[in-house]
């Protein structure tokens, strides 16, 4: 992590360390359902399972997620724009 900070500042891109207190809100909520999926194996066998699974499969999952968010929050931010108008006026509202 530490190097892929250094290559974001290195890129004039350091500000992205603004948005890491709200990363690690996620990764929280993320590390507690992954625990509480390996939980439900009893054995350790299943367990041992899930994790490798969950952390081979699971990061393509979830990264697949990440941009599915990405795709929808963009269109909501870009169809409010729209929705807006050129000077942040409601279409269709009366001009003068």
């Amino acid at each position: 992590m530490a190097v892929a900070l250094a290559t974001l500042r290195d890129l004039g891109q350091g500000a992205y360390e603004e948005v890491l207190d709200d990363y690690a809100d996620a990764c929280e909520r993320i590390a507690a359902a992954d625990l509480a999926y390996v939980g439900r194996n009893a054995d350790v066998e299943g367990r041992v399972e899930s994790v490798v699974v969950g952390t081979v499969v699971g990061d393509a999952v979830l990264t697949a997620m990440r941009r599915l968010a990405h795709v929808d929050r963009s269109a909501r931010r870009h169809e409010a724009r729209l929705a807006a108008g050129p000077e942040g006026k409601k279409s269709g509202a009366a001009r003068s």
